[in-house]
């Protein structure tokens, strides 16, 4: 299955988000520092990684600073950002800072078939080939 980086400073959704994921068969690097998180993409490489998923509030780095973070070190990366704000889904660009980074957006609590049907759609998108 994917390699999928999750970032949220909530220890409690980390937990089971990655448990919600794992028992998908994804490949989890679960982290609740932001900062630890970009350091592991940059240093370790997580070349495995083709997902990151990050709560969009936490401290020391945003979810959407490290969103721009992610894309310069990995463009080939998708990024989703998540967030307890009651934001519909066809308008979180609208709201959100800098979603250029941002490949998609997942409300707060969310279901396991929400973000499976988020994962599928990104893995499809970077399995066709760039168009010329």
């Amino acid at each position: 299955m994917t390699s999928i980086m999750v970032v949220d400073d909530d220890g409690d959704v980390l937990i089971v988000t990655k448990m919600m994921l794992e028992s998908r068969g994804h490949r989890i690097h679960a982290f609740s520092d932001p900062v630890l998180a970009l350091k592991h993409l940059k240093e370790d490489g997580c070349a495995e990684c083709k997902i990151v998923i990050s709560d969009i509030m936490m401290p020391k780095i945003t979810g959407v600073e490290l969103s721009k973070y992610v894309k310069e070190a990995r463009p080939d990366l998708k990024f989703v950002i998540m967030s307890s704000m009651p934001v519909h889904k066809e308008e979180w660009r609208n709201l959100i800072p800098f979603t250029q980074y941002m490949d998609d957006f997942i409300t707060k609590p969310f279901s396991i078939e929400e973000v499976a049907d988020v994962i599928r759609r990104l893995g499809r998108e970077q399995s066709k080939p760039n168009e010329a």
